[in-house]
């Protein structure tokens, strides 16, 4: 699949304005396919508790500085499955993580300094509900939602993503509050047009390289 053109259709600080928006994007999708659901969340390393569970799996991404690694390994070893050995030093001595998260995995991490986390059920086919339940454990944190579908007569290059809470997702700075984005293929910016104007929005400002 080659790159979409991405555009911003609308900012809020209303997120169940903007969730609604959303709603009505899936709602103007055919149904000839079934939509795939992504889920990515920016945490704190001490606030992981609600998000064990919402899905089958969930999974876990951080980035340890250099000077918590020897006792991060010896804390978080235990809890660790056989694959997620070893972990990956950097250039600066720190060390990234991607394992599971579990409740043992939550409680040790507690018991190091708090990090910047990233929680994210994997990439497969998942139930359109999971938006919800993700947006309903949402705080002040940072968060992206994606639907890939397909729109009426175009199935690729073609979805929709609302960022949470100041997500960056595709241009630089982030809009403040929540941000809503749809793609489609780049020869057709016309609709673009059409999708925003649909769900209440409208075009802002130049597209940028997408999916």
């Amino acid at each position: 699949m080659g790159n979409s053109a991405v555009y911003l259709i609308h900012t809020s600080d209303d997120l169940d304005e903007m969730y609604a928006m959303a709603q009505r994007l899936l709602a103007t999708a055919p149904t000839c396919c079934q939509p795939e659901v992504g889920v990515h969340v920016e945490t704190d390393s001490h606030d992981l508790d609600r998000y064990v569970g919402v899905a089958a799996t969930v999974c876990l991404s951080l980035d340890i500085p250099a000077y918590v690694v020897r006792q991060a390994g010896a804390v978080l070893e235990p809890c660790l499955a056989p694959n997620d050995l070893p972990m990956s030093r950097g250039d600066g001595g720190g060390v990234h993580l991607a394992t599971t998260l579990t409740v043992e995995m939550a409680a040790a991490l507690r018991e190091l300094p708090p990090m910047n986390a990233h929680v994210y059920p994997p990439d497969h086919p998942l139930p359109s509900t999971l938006a919800d339940t993700f947006l309903g454990l949402v705080h002040m944190e940072q968060a992206q939602i994606s639907w890939m579908t397909c729109w009426p007569g175009v199935h690729h290059e073609s979805g929709f993503e609302l960022g949470v809470n100041g997500a960056a997702l595709w241009h630089r700075p982030p809009p403040p509050g929540h941000s809503l984005y749809v793609h489609v293929p780049p020869a057709m910016p016309q609709l673009a047009e059409h999708l925003a104007a649909a769900v209440g929005g409208d075009i802002l400002g130049e597209p940028a390289l997408g999916w």
